[in-house]
């Protein structure tokens, strides 16, 4: 029984260390090419790994408890969040996502915690080091006061 886009193994010959398709007789990799194309590749995933292992992550804070605010001025969501920060009487820092070194800095952050940078929604608030998207402000005020 030949299923669609398999070769039957009595149809693939093997002629001096090299595989032969009758499908894809132009394309020919040898034993020793194809030994060298996985060294490569597992030399690549361990570059990686080291490159996880040994960069630099953000430190933990573990001073005194804050709040950093980060959004824009003209969002609805940013505002209702420092609105009611201010009216419970919250302390917190406000950084603008619209400066490079700010954004920078915060999608840093953001990959440290193993959040998406590509896309995400403002506000995103820092609180002693937890990072979330949009939080719900009476969590925000409460993971202060904890």
């Amino acid at each position: 029984m030949k299923l669609l886009g398999q070769t039957p193994p009595q149809q693939i010959r093997r002629f001096k260390n090299t595989w032969l398709y009758p499908s894809a007789s132009k394309i020919t990799i040898t034993t020793n090419q194809m030994k060298k194309l996985i060294i490569i590749a597992v030399i690549a995933f361990c570059g990686y790994l080291a490159y996880q292992e040994y960069t630099e992550k953000p430190p933990v804070y573990t001073g005194a408890p804050y709040i950093h605010v980060y959004g824009r001025t003209n969002c609805s969501y940013t505002r209702q969040m420092m609105q009611y920060l201010q009216t419970q009487g919250t302390p917190f820092s406000f950084y603008s996502v619209d400066n490079a070194s700010t954004a920078d800095r915060l999608h840093t952050n953001m990959r440290a915690a193993g959040l998406n940078t590509r896309s995400y929604y403002l506000p995103v608030v820092d609180v002693s080091g937890q990072i979330s998207i949009r939080p719900d402000p009476k969590t925000v005020s409460a993971d202060y006061y904890r």
